[in-house]
């Protein structure tokens, strides 16, 4: 259920603050947004826990990234699929106090 096109909303203390997409294949994760792009892993344990690693890479543009002016950064999130939208809390791998929550949508299946 989780392979496949997704829309991707980040949500930080002021609200809901950029959108990307991303597909999730195969325990790997391919995507992007207007500055960035994400490369990552995730695995699903027995208990159904979703924990996805993602980089982000800026390549283009301003970087406006929601951790503020950075190159390249890595995030871990963790949480349940809830149907064809999910909200999966996560946090910096560099620093674990800098929050920021993700809500997924489904957009397609993988042919």
């Amino acid at each position: 259920m989780l392979e496949g096109l997704w829309s991707v909303e980040f949500e930080t203390a002021t609200g809901y603050d950029g959108a990307g997409v991303v597909v999730f294949e195969t325990t790997k994760i391919f995507g992007g947004s207007d500055n960035y792009y994400y490369l990552g892993n995730y695995q699903v344990e027995r208990d159904g826990k979703i924990k996805i690693e993602t980089e982000i890479i800026h390549y283009a543009g301003a970087k406006t990234s929601i951790f503020g002016k950075l190159d390249r950064y890595v995030v871990l999130w963790e949480g349940y699929l809830s149907g064809k939208t999910s909200v999966f809390k996560g946090c910096l791998h560099d620093d674990p106090l800098n929050k920021v929550n993700i809500r997924l949508i489904k957009r397609a299946e993988l042919p």
